[in-house]
């Protein structure tokens, strides 16, 4: 009786994994299918998904990307676009990102229907990877787990960035990338960290910037909360060791997309731009200050949970646990730049304001 009491017990846990990691895959993929009837996009109606920078850009990247991957055209060097300096600075690292292989297949007369699919895949790969680091992380039942996998897949930050689709590619990766760093930390393995952080890094430049940023606070954070000091510079060597040991990996194409980036006529002038004037630059916030709180939609529970477990805290004069202090500093450290433009302009490197929030999915995987 006790063997199969157990076999019974062990059953039942598979099965309940598996709904949680298949659940909000077939969701994502029922959501978005509802959106392409109702709209008649493509194969449900003639229009399409393509807007925007999407028309004008990324398509025609894509295209051009099915010619590299046919021996029609090279990845590193180009007559048309400045003697290959925007095919090394940000061309290759698209090319290269595994999830755009899918293009050897696709036809450039394809490319404006196949991006409703192409839209989809993305969305549901980031549905696997954020359920996957929801149900290795935390323990919570499995509407809550649907509900946050729902929030990351289909936040603000999509809605608004779609068109730039190619920034979907970090948004895929980020949560395998957090759940490496916790890997390193707890059991030391960097190997997972190491893989992640190199890909996070050869998709996109400008984003990899970003994550890297984001790590120095997570690993500030998470280096403030440890008492044993020795465990603290263990940390320390390995996450500098393994993440320059990624930025040299990736350095062919998050180099120069960097500074493809930095040189760009969004930036200011490093010439006459000190950084030390991203914490007291004045940016006019109200020209775009809407687009940037349409961010927080769809983050409205996380807020309110932010504001209850403060209050909670401060009424019941009750000491935060470590782990709690890390995610409520975390939260609000991706919350400032909304409102502070100086801020914001540190994780665009010195941009103007009219840059969008552009590291949007790491304020929401902060929420959640």
């Amino acid at each position: 009786m006790p063997m199969n009491t157990n076999n019974q017990k062990k059953v039942g846990i598979q099965s309940t994994d598996l709904l949680y990691y298949a659940l909000p895959p077939l969701l994502t993929i029922a959501v978005l299918l509802i959106v392409y009837i109702i709209k008649g996009v493509y194969p449900f109606g003639n229009s399409n998904i393509s807007y925007y920078d999407m028309n004008i850009q990324y398509i025609p990247l894509y295209a051009r990307n099915y010619e590299i991957f046919h021996g029609s055209d090279s990845l590193i060097f180009d007559w048309l676009t400045a003697a290959g300096m925007d095919m090394t600075g940000s061309y290759a690292g698209y090319t290269l990102y595994p999830v755009n292989w899918i293009l050897f297949f696709i036809k450039p007369d394809h490319i404006v229907n196949f991006m409703a699919l192409f839209l989809l895949i993305k969305l549901l790969i980031s549905s696997v990877t954020i359920s996957l680091y929801i149900r290795r992380v935390y323990k919570v039942d499995l509407s809550m787990h649907i509900a946050l996998c729902m929030i990351y897949v289909f936040s603000a930050y999509v809605a608004q960035q779609y068109m730039n689709i190619f920034f979907l590619d970090s948004m895929m990766t980020f949560p395998l990338l957090m759940l490496a760093f916790r890997r390193l930390y707890k059991k030391g393995n960097g190997i997972p960290y190491l893989l992640m952080l190199t890909l996070q890094m050869i998709g996109n430049g400008y984003l990899g910037y970003m994550t890297l940023l984001y790590l120095l606070f997570y690993s500030f954070g998470l280096l403030y909360t440890m008492q044993d000091m020795n465990k603290r510079r263990i940390l320390s060597a390995r996450v500098g060791i393994y993440t320059f040991a990624s930025i040299f990996l990736s350095g062919i194409t998050f180099v120069p997309g960097l500074l493809r980036t930095a040189s760009s006529s969004r930036v200011d002038d490093f010439t006459s731009f000190s950084l030390l004037n991203v914490f007291t630059a004045h940016k006019p916030e109200e020209y775009f200050l809407n687009q940037k709180l349409f961010l927080l939609l769809n983050l409205e529970l996380a807020l309110a949970l932010l504001f209850i477990i403060l209050f909670r805290r401060i009424v019941s004069k009750e000491a935060m646990s470590a782990g709690t202090a890390l995610r409520v500093f975390l939260f609000v450290l991706m919350l400032v730049p909304i409102f502070n433009e100086s801020a914001l302009l540190l994780w665009h490197l010195t941009s103007y304001s009219h840059f969008p929030y552009r590291h949007g999915y790491i304020l929401v995987f902060s929420a959640i």
